[in-house]
């Protein structure tokens, strides 16, 4: 771009440079947004204490985007995070997420190993459970857990615990997927190393059966282009700033 100053040409270099700052400032705040948004959620998986069957919170609220960090710190303990109904509080949803169990020993105190699960649907509950039975079914002993549980009503926590409470017998071991029903993971439970080990666990590629509604199918490809167009601009934000997303 040229200006004309008393018959000069001058380079604009002051509007550029403005322009710029403008983008810089525009596209670090985006970034910021997205960070922001990953809100942290965390929840302790057993306990040293005198209750080693429980999560701790056993119920937390969270919002599209936010991850709940889950830390098997509980040390002897055995367990695992299993999404399931609020009708069948001990029994794997069949397309829910699944942990697997993961083996943490007496003695331990670090290298605890941590699963993130990111929350995808908000305006549902999400409930799950603890499949391990040794020594006794750990879900009939009130190992269970809710997001975004209702705190009024017929469905709040307390009711799907006294449910799970009331179970007789042995919670079903089938192994669940990593994508579940309102929330995800990425990645199986991890550090998994020395004599603390994992077992039980869900095939990282393998992928949840889903039905798809008219309606969902009808806007697919929509969704899917706008999808791309939004991954392909944090993307280049995130090159210009040599931010590497995870």
């Amino acid at each position: 771009m040229l200006w004309y100053r008393s018959g000069t040409i001058v380079w604009c270099y002051e509007l550029a440079a403005i322009s710029m700052f403008a983008f810089t400032f525009l596209a670090a705040a985006a970034l910021a947004g997205i960070a922001a948004a990953q809100n942290v959620v965390q929840i302790q998986v057993g306990t040293n204490g005198s209750n080693p069957f429980i999560f701790s919170p056993n119920s937390v609220t969270a919002s599209n985007g936010d991850v709940i960090m889950f830390t098997f710190s509980g040390a002897p303990g055995n367990h695992s995070i299993t999404q399931s109904a609020f009708t069948d509080p001990c029994d794997p949803l069949g397309n829910g997420f699944d942990s697997g169990n993961v083996l943490i020993p007496m003695g331990a105190t670090s290298g605890f190993p941590t699963w993130n699960l990111t929350i995808t649907n908000d305006s549902s509950p999400i409930w799950f459970f603890c499949k391990q039975l040794i020594p006794a079914p750990h879900c009939d002993v009130g190992m269970v857990g809710a997001i975004n549980a209702p705190t009024s009503g017929s469905n709040t926590f307390a009711a799907f615990q006294a449910a799970a409470m009331s179970h007789v017998g042995n919670s079903g071991q089938s192994v669940g997927f990593l994508v579940g029903q309102g929330a995800s993971a990425s990645a199986l439970p991890g550090p998994l190393s020395g004599s603390i080990m994992g077992f039980g666990q869900p095939n990282p590629t393998a992928t949840a059966p889903s039905i798809v509604s008219p309606a969902a199918s009808s806007t697919s490809s929509s969704s899917a282009a706008l999808g791309l167009h939004a991954s392909g601009v944090v993307a280049i934000l995130a090159a210009f700033f040599g931010i590497v997303l995870a």
